[in-house]
């Protein structure tokens, strides 16, 4: 009897440092790569990662109205923003994954892209930026005064469009030629 009381407290400090140890291990244990796609079940990463409920929660937050939607053709490249935000999302595999871009402090009203590194972006204040890197820097391109709200492709030419009565008509000059 005098061994089990001797023992008990071993047991009782032993138990509780194995504890401790597991919840430190798995407090500084890596989080997945993949917040949304688990891996595979009685798989090594299976073991080794924790077991997220909630993995969306950690992924970047797009705050504003997306208003617009842009499908580079014959590519999985795609675009989105919209009015009151300076945020471009990006997209290169059809939009499993997303990439925010920030294109100054523009109003975004519209873009278009001519290849994944090549677009434009129309200010809602009415100037236009062009991007030759993919969006990682932005450059003013000159425009005539006027009320724009959209950017209209032609072959290599953009031009601002303005809506007039309900249907679309071009500006007299192109301001990108």
């Amino acid at each position: 009897m005098n061994a089990r009381l001797i023992a008990r407290p071993f047991f009782v400090v032993a138990s509780l440092l194995i504890v401790i140890g597991a919840t430190a291990l798995m407090y500084f244990q890596p989080l997945p790569a993949d917040p949304v796609d688990p891996p595979k079940r009685w798989s090594l990463a299976w073991w080794t990662s924790p077991t997220e409920r909630n993995g969306f929660a950690r992924l970047p937050l797009a705050t504003g109205e997306l208003t617009r939607l842009f499908v580079l053709p014959k590519t999985r490249h795609v675009w989105a923003g919209g009015a009151g935000s300076p945020l471009l999302l990006h997209s290169s595999d059809g939009g499993l994954t997303w990439e925010a871009k920030i294109v100054g402090n523009a109003d975004v009203a519209d873009f278009v892209f001519d290849s994944p590194k090549h677009g434009w972006v129309l200010d809602a204040r009415g100037y236009v930026v062009e991007t030759s890197d993919g969006g990682n820097s932005w450059a003013p391109r000159p425009l005539p005064s006027g009320d724009y709200v959209s950017l209209a492709v032609s072959g290599s030419r953009i031009s601002p469009t303005t809506i007039t009565c309900g249907s679309w008509r071009m500006t007299e000059r192109s301001a990108l030629g």
